[in-house]
This record gives structure tokens, sequence and C-alpha cells, in this order.
């Protein structure tokens, strides 16, 4: 859920540690995930793409800094297929 790009990271870990879980669960963004593997030598083709609906895009203010400066597709991109083929 969007919801959880309302939470700093070190809020986010205590709130899914907090009853025993591990802490994590990837809340990287479709631009993050690209750029992680182009800098390690993968061309990325984004095969199919779940988008939330616009209203994140209202809810922007509400974000965490690290969140709020996303551009739309980024902020709205719910889930991803990705491949990548190394260069």
């Amino acid at each position: 859920p969007w919801e959880m790009l309302k939470y700093s990271e070190r809020q986010w870990r205590l709130l899914t540690t907090q009853r025993g879980g591990s802490g994590y669960l990837n809340r990287w963004r479709i631009n993050t995930w690209r750029q992680a593997l182009e800098q390690r030598g993968f061309r990325v083709t984004v095969e199919t793409a779940q988008y939330f609906d616009s209203s994140i895009v209202e809810e922007r203010p509400l974000l965490d800094p690290e969140f709020r400066g996303l551009n739309h597709i980024s902020l709205r991109t719910a889930q991803a297929l990705v491949a990548a083929r190394k260069l």
C-alpha cells in the first residue's frame, strides 16, 4: 500500500518490527530499481506495471521527504515486472 511511503526509514523499521516482523519490506520505487540495475551494467526493460490511482499524487505533502520529490510515474507505480539483461 502506498501509505507505507508516509514513514521515514526509521519509523518504517520500528512499525514493521514491533510485533516480531523482520523489518524488511521493499519500498524502492521503479526508478530506484532501474538506476540500481543500470549502474551495475544491466539494460532494463519494464515489461508490465500496475499503478496506484492518481490520488497518491494529491497525497504527496503527507509523504516522507524521501518519496515526496518523486515524479508521478515513480510515485504511482505499485507493482512492476522488470527484465534486466547484463550488457
